[in-house]
């Protein structure tokens, strides 16, 4: 029988945990998905092993559903208040309140959007444009103007460019069209 060493044995332990699929499954439990990523792209020779690459591969798969799901409830709460704040800005309009109480609304409406741009507004395309198009609509209103200007540049990245041959003031759009500003100064 052999003397072997501590470190000799700590490795031969650490190698057996590692490459036990249900101890490796308890592992995995505590740790985020990027640990686990980090703990396969070591390249130590256990990683290799069919049984960490199944039992990873399996944790990525629940993590991945865990995440998706929680989009999926997220947009679903996005998309339900996004109606609700449409819903008040539409009773305000109906009710004859008065110009102030309907940018109130307007700007609660488009905090809200801009408050959750990075995780609901990839999600739906069709509803990004939307509410592009909603806000270039609203340039030309004197009550909300420097609002508008204010949400495309938060929540779409479109600002305010100045033409310096000719002095005019000019953004453009996700789709590339360009919108002259000059006229729209009360």
């Amino acid at each position: 029988m052999g003397v072997s060493t501590r470190s000799q044995k700590n490795l031969a332990l650490f190698s057996n945990v590692l490459e036990n699929p249900l101890i490796l499954q308890n592992i995995f439990q505590h740790l985020n998905a990027k640990d686990a990523i980090n703990l396969s792209i070591t390249n130590a020779p256990f990683t290799k092993e069919v049984r960490f690459l199944d039992t990873l591969n399996v944790f990525l798969e629940l993590k991945k559903c865990k995440y998706d799901n929680h989009i999926d409830e997220l947009f679903r709460q996005f998309c339900s208040h996004t109606d609700y704040l449409l819903d008040e800005f539409h009773e305000i309009k109906i009710s004859g309140g008065s110009i102030h109480e309907l940018v109130i609304q307007m700007r609660c409406y488009y905090d809200y959007i801009n408050d959750n741009k990075l995780c609901c507004l990839e999600i739906d395309k069709d509803f990004k444009n939307m509410n592009e198009v909603m806000l270039l609509k609203q340039l030309n209103h004197k009550y909300f103007h420097n609002d508008t200007l204010f949400y495309l540049g938060e929540i779409f990245g479109i600002y305010v460019l100045t033409d310096d041959e000719h002095h005019i003031d000019y953004i453009v759009t996700s789709k590339d069209e360009k919108i002259y500003l000059e006229d729209v100064y009360f």
